[in-house]
């Protein structure tokens, strides 16, 4: 763990979903430390296809230390989500897929125990 650290907890909740639904991937990295999160890809173990609306029932985490950005990437080639880490609170933003899915990422922080 690290000095100052905190933990960053991800959750999904898929506004706009395309007929037939749709797969992602999606992974996450810091700026300060270079760590690379893989949240979802094809070795993970939650599902990727996303059928309908609504929230993700898995959640991802992620340490970090404090005043290091979080970057989250749809892996895409669009530009990631930026977070820059606090000591508590939580941040939300959209994202647009390239087929017209849209989804909020919401980031809350908190003091990584030890």
């Amino acid at each position: 763990m690290f000095q100052w650290g905190i933990e960053a907890t991800i959750q999904l909740d898929f506004l706009e979903v395309p007929e037939g639904g749709f797969d992602i991937q999606m992974c996450g990295y810091t700026t300060i430390r270079k760590n690379y999160y893989a949240f979802i890809d094809k070795t993970c173990e939650c599902d990727s296809f996303i059928r309908s609306t609504g929230r993700l029932p898995q959640y991802f985490v992620a340490a970090m230390q404090m005043g290091d950005n979080f970057l989250v990437d749809f892996t895409e080639g669009k530009q990631p989500l930026i977070f820059k880490s606090t000591l508590h609170g939580s941040e939300q933003k959209e994202y647009s897929f390239h087929n017209g899915a849209l989804v909020s990422v919401k980031v809350s922080w908190s003091t990584a125990s030890n």
